[in-house]
């Protein structure tokens, strides 16, 4: 990615924060979405397309026969748009309104990520504190 960025190409890799543990440790980190892909913007009248494949660190271009593959813009903007909000999306404590599945319209307390997909929330479920594990796309922040 430095090598195409020095070249003056603007790319672009969609990351997410995963929490693993190693050695019975929890610890945080960021993973590229697409191992082994990243996005490129070009123009196809003005950009040089050859120097991208002797680039170090460049493999190839995902082609389809003898055509590249364009990626929509609406697509690559809105994989950045998420990037932003997940940068910005809940802190520990933060107050959050489940809106699907079975705790559809209780709110809770978001403590942690629980994996890459969903997330930990604690809940007053028959009168007790329960911490439950929900989807993230399930989950949006109570608003102020």
């Amino acid at each position: 990615m430095d090598n195409l960025t020095k070249q003056g190409y603007t790319v672009f890799l969609p990351t997410l924060l995963v929490e693993k543990i190693q050695a019975g440790r929890k610890h945080e980190s960021v993973e590229a979405l697409f191992p082994r892909y990243l996005f490129i913007q070009l123009d196809n009248m003005i950009s040089n397309w050859l120097p991208i494949r002797s680039t170090l660190g460049v493999a190839s271009l995902v082609r389809f026969g003898n055509d590249y593959c364009r990626v929509p813009e609406t697509i690559v903007s809105g994989l950045m748009q998420a990037e932003q909000i997940k940068k910005n999306f809940l802190e520990p404590s933060d107050a959050v309104k489940v809106t699907a599945g079975p705790f559809k319209g209780l709110e809770g307390i978001y403590q942690q990520a629980d994996g890459t997909q969903r997330v930990l929330v604690l809940m007053q479920l028959f009168s007790k504190p329960q911490t439950i594990s929900l989807p993230v796309t399930d989950v949006r922040p109570v608003a102020a």
